[in-house]
């Protein structure tokens, strides 16, 4: 068989975006942090664009909006002036990597130290344990590998770098002059304790029941993650919502959160000015330029509200039971149910709840959450996520020496009108990463020692 090579011509229509609309889809698909930090870059690189002044009437204007309660809450703890800001003498926390790396550089005792130590301290999580998988190939080797790994395990915090929970009670037992041959066996044989009970574990290390409990009372006052303390100094990251849900005049609406990012505007005076004064093609290209994109990105904005709404106020019409009386009475809904309501693509609706929060009576609560499957045919209007709710009431309310199994679940949920299957209760206590009913049990009793 020959092999040919020719050319031929093919016509063919394939649908294209252009960049003013792949802004347009990234901006509805950004949140309100990263919107504002969009909104902040362009006001300071387009010459074209200005801030308008934020309104100072507060959110709640009239009576009606008494009926959210979330509203005070929104105008009293809003974000801060400037000139609070000014004065937040807060210092930036010192992450554990760092504190970590300070201490390595006073304690390092030769040259080979000082360059295999960052590499140990970069693979440490944020729970002080070492991860040796992280290190680079060949760093376990190194023949100054361990004894550096032993000056970081007396650095502070105490455990840090320990390989696994059993090495972070032991280095931490061996600082305080506790590290016992008994408690060390307790420790090997740590995990009998939930796989078997404590008689198993008192047998296995051959010590009286007596002695284990006063062990496990001195491993209670262990740090089992040495590196959290720092992880909690990390400044605490602020959810801005993209819309709030009042209740007007009986009825809950949607509405853009005035306070989410600056609303931005065309500086026509300043576009006529300096275009009439151009001198060159060159200049007034580049000025064109500046104000198109300027009135693309208004546009943008403009176009992300009106979707952002829409969806938002489609969602209420299909959530109002869960607005007036709380997460247990979520109604089963999909992405499409909106799509077609408003007539829009599934995909624009995803990119316009992903991401996005809003202020509820509640709390604020992502856009996504509001979104859940049906539990079957016969439980119409129930949602898996409130099926999922009541088995998490149930289990936190049960009694610790006797936790309910599935089965009495079933029967509980029953009670209360909500027919599901064993197989159903079992998926869902799964997926909240809830043990069986014998795990629990076992941990409670292993806990009440």
């Amino acid at each position: 068989m020959k092999t040919q090579i020719h050319t031929s011509q093919r016509q063919s229509q394939q649908l294209g975006l252009s960049p003013q609309m792949q802004q347009s889809l990234k901006i509805l698909q950004m949140g309100a942090l990263e919107l504002k930090d969009v909104i902040d870059s362009a006001l300071l690189e387009n010459p074209f664009l200005e801030a308008e002044p934020p309104s100072s009437e507060p959110l709640s204007c009239d009576s009606a909006d008494q009926d959210n309660p979330y509203l005070s809450y929104w105008t009293d703890h809003g974000s801060r002036s400037m000139d609070e800001s000014a004065f937040d003498t807060n210092a930036t926390p010192t992450t554990l990597k760092t504190h970590l790396a300070q201490q390595l550089g006073i304690q390092c005792e030769n040259k080979e130290q000082r360059e295999i130590g960052p590499l140990i301290i970069d693979a440490i999580d944020e729970n002080g344990f070492l991860n040796e998988d992280d290190l680079p190939d060949g760093t376990t080797d190194h023949p100054h590998y361990q004894d550096t790994l032993n000056l970081i395990h007396a650095m502070d915090p105490i455990g840090v770098g320990a390989r696994s929970l059993v090495e972070v009670f032991s280095l931490q037992l061996r600082d305080q002059g506790l590290l016992t041959p008994d408690i060390e066996k307790v420790l090997s044989n740590l995990t009998l304790l939930t796989e078997k009970g404590p008689d198993a574990l008192a047998r296995s290390c051959a010590i009286t029941l007596n002695q284990l409990k006063d062990y496990i009372a001195i491993l209670r006052t262990l740090d089992p993650k040495p590196g959290l303390s720092f992880s909690l100094n990390d400044p605490t990251q602020y959810i801005i919502p993209d819309l709030i849900f009042r209740k007007m005049n009986g009825h809950w609406v949607a509405e853009i959160n005035p306070q989410a990012y600056p609303n931005i505007k065309l500086d026509r005076l300043s576009y006529q000015s300096v275009s009439q004064s151009c001198r060159s093609n060159d200049d007034l290209l580049y000025i064109n330029k500046q104000a198109s994109n300027a009135s693309w990105l208004i546009k943008s904005l403009e176009q992300r509200v009106d979707t952002l709404t829409r969806v938002a106020t489609a969602i209420i019409e299909r959530q109002e039971t869960f607005l007036n009386r709380g997460m247990n009475y979520l109604a089963p809904l999909k992405l499409k149910e909106i799509a077609v309501a408003i007539e829009m693509h599934e995909s624009t609706v995803s990119r316009a709840v992903n991401g996005k929060y809003a202020a509820t009576p509640f709390g604020v609560v992502e856009l996504k959450s509001f979104f859940a499957g049906s539990v079957s045919i016969d439980q119409e209007g129930l949602s898996n996520k409130t099926i999922q709710m009541q088995i998490k009431n149930l289990i936190d309310m049960e009694p610790k020496t006797r936790p309910l199994s599935d089965d009495q679940i079933v029967i509980s949920l029953k009670a209360v009108g909500i027919s599901v299957a064993r197989r159903t209760v079992t998926k869902y206590r799964e997926a909240l990463h809830i043990p069986s009913s014998y795990e629990r049990k076992k941990i409670s009793f292993a806990l009440s020692l």
